[in-house]
This record gives C-alpha cells, sequence and structure tokens, in this order.
C-alpha cells in the first residue's frame, strides 16, 4: 500500500487518464452539484455504502456500484470527500486491486488552483471492478467478541470521544 494516497498534483495529472476514476463519497449531493472535481462521480456514504440497517453494503450490492461508476478490474479509483475512508475501506476488503485516497481535505482542490466542474455526466458501465481477495480485511460480530481478551489482538475503536461516550452517534442526526 506505498501509494495508498495521492495528493492534487497527481489527481491533476491523471485527470484525463481512461484507466483513472474519481468517486468523491459524501452524506448529500450538495457539495457535489455546487462543484467537483472533474470527471467525478458521486457516491452517497448512507445510500451507496450503507444498507438499511447501517451495516457495509455486501460484495454484489458494491459490485453494481462500481460498474456502474465506470471502474473496471484495472481501474485505479481514487476516492476523496467526508466518507472517503470508508469507499476505500470497502474497496479493498473486497478486492479491488488498485484504490487510492486524497490526501486531506477536498476543498485543497480549489485552494492548490485547481477548478471544479458541475458536469455530472454517467462514465460508460464497467466490468469486473472488483478481483478477488480481500476477505482478511472484514471482521464479523463474532471475530471482534472472541478477539476481546486476546492480548494477540488489538481491537482499535476510531470513534470520537463524544462518540464512544454515547454523546453523539455518527452520523449525526
Amino acid at each position: 500500500m506505498a501509494d495508498a494516497t495521492v495528493d492534487v498534483a497527481w489527481i491533476a495529472a491523471h485527470l484525463d487518464d481512461p484507466t483513472v476514476r474519481i468517486v468523491e463519497i459524501d452524506v448529500s449531493r450538495a457539495a457535489f452539484e455546487a462543484g467537483h472535481i472533474p470527471g467525478a462521480v458521486l457516491w452517497n456514504a448512507y445510500t451507496d455504502l450503507r444498507d438499511a440497517a447501517y451495516q457495509p453494503v455486501d460484495r454484489a450490492t458494491l459490485d453494481d456500484l462500481v460498474a456502474r461508476s465506470g471502474i473496471g478490474a484495472d481501474t485505479t479509483v481514487v476516492v476523496y470527500g467526508h466518507g472517503a475512508a470508508l469507499g476505500f475501506w470497502l474497496l479493498n476488503a473486497h478486492g479491488h486491486d488498485d484504490v487510492r485516497m486524497l490526501e486531506g481535505a477536498r476543498d485543497q482542490w480549489v485552494e492548490a488552483g485547481q477548478s471544479w466542474s458541475t458536469d455530472t455526466g454517467a462514465p460508460a458501465p464497467g466490468a469486473d471492478g472488483l478481483g478477488a481477495g480481500g476477505e482478511e480485511l472484514l471482521a464479523t460480530r463474532a471475530h471482534v467478541e472472541s478477539a476481546i481478551g486476546d492480548n494477540s489482538t488489538l481491537i482499535l475503536d476510531v470513534r470520537s470521544d463524544l462518540e464512544y461516550s454515547g454523546e453523539r452517534f455518527w452520523p449525526s442526526g
């Protein structure tokens, strides 16, 4: 995963590369429609990447989303936005070979002198976007419960202090 993150200059240099797909992952269409990285597609962190029970979508659902987004097996996918980490993890966990994430916030695109696009054209469908493997990144509730108290396993809770204490639930509202 040496190339897991990219910067604005890398994305700008690859905007016309047909083997690269940029995906903005956010919680609403508003920011995307106001302006996004040229050629990007939008994935909603709530409706595209989570199911009705707020669990990450299954492989078949993600595979359909990937295909609709013009992503093939050989596509380099670059995610950015508020839900970029979720998309990065899901794609890796379901076997996509080349997933990268913009280092930092989406606004750095314009701060670096680049222009937003408001074009929302749909890409041609991709094929075989998810590869095999990646399951080692997935843990069921049973896996986590069996790891509690096991000194050879580290369970890392990445919630904020307010989420951990129960004062806030993400997503807020």
